[in-house]
């Protein structure tokens, strides 16, 4: 009785070690390898998520940023939707003359005409109309310092500037060619193209106001002649550039003040 206990003591202890070296090297449970497989694709969503806000609004906002229009209150383009703004390379009046201020008359305002608009196609330094001299400028900024040339009185009051448009060509021909004319005023302006009214501005008084028109170049000089009111006291300053329809450059273009040689006049040479 004793020894059929003490050898079945034995083989139960024997297979109870075996059962353990058995665990011991048996799979992992399979709860434990599912919890694993979901753990590593569930980091996955969480990294595209994170990095959405950072795409979404920047595709989005380009063609917003494109598409926005400029306010239409601020430019006109003299009936023409084909008119561009000025690029960079365009030229702005660099030389001119001016000549002023006048009191406005507050019933003719900018009608009130101190010289011949029309008809004028040159001006000299020092020549006088009504007791004011003509000016020369030369501008280093697009801007034309008019209030620092002009006799400026406190307004209602207003003044010309004269520019020659010139084209320099080497074939020494000067065919027509087509221009835009942009100027900036401050308030109501007027000019005038080779003698043809092209504007006619009732701006606001202390408004800046750009407008832009189709003209014509012809022969090796053309006349610029603006007229701008300051009903209240604002600046008289202006920006005048003229460009190609495109906005760009014109070839062989620049402004002056005197017809020089070389470059046939357009005009009888006046008596003085």
């Amino acid at each position: 009785m004793t020894l059929f206990t003490f050898g079945a003591s034995r083989r139960l202890g024997a297979l109870a070690l075996i059962t353990i070296l058995a665990g011991a090297c048996a799979p992992p449970d399979d709860s434990t390898a599912q919890t694993a497989e979901v753990a590593a694709p569930s980091t996955a969503p969480v990294a595209a998520k994170s990095a959405e806000p950072q795409t979404v609004p920047a595709a989005v906002a380009e063609p917003e940023d494109q598409d926005t229009p400029a306010p239409s209150t601020e430019v006109r383009q003299g009936g023409d939707v084909s008119l561009l703004p000025a690029q960079p390379d365009a030229r702005w009046m660099q030389k001119g003359l001016v000549i002023g201020s006048w009191s406005l008359d507050p019933a003719l305002g900018l009608d009130e005409a101190w010289i011949d608009e029309e008809e004028l196609r040159e001006a000299f330094t020092k020549d006088r109309v009504k007791r004011r001299e003509w000016k020369g400028f030369s501008s280093q900024t697009a801007r034309v310092p008019i209030d620092n040339l002009m006799q400026k009185k406190p307004g209602p009051i207003f003044g010309y500037i004269y520019a020659l448009v010139q084209r320099n060509r080497p074939d020494q021909t000067w065919p027509d060619e087509e221009a835009v004319l942009h100027i900036t005023h401050h308030g109501p302006m007027k000019a005038w193209f080779d003698g043809r009214p092209v504007f006619d501005e009732d701006t606001p008084s202390g408004t800046s106001n750009t407008v832009r028109m189709r003209v014509t170049l012809t022969d090796a000089y053309d006349v610029v002649l603006i007229k701008v009111g300051s009903p209240a006291g604002e600046s008289l300053d202006v920006t005048v550039v003229l460009s190609d329809l495109s906005g760009k450059a014109i070839d062989f273009m620049a402004w002056n003040t005197v017809r020089i040689p070389g470059i046939p006049r357009d005009i009888p040479l006046r008596e003085r």
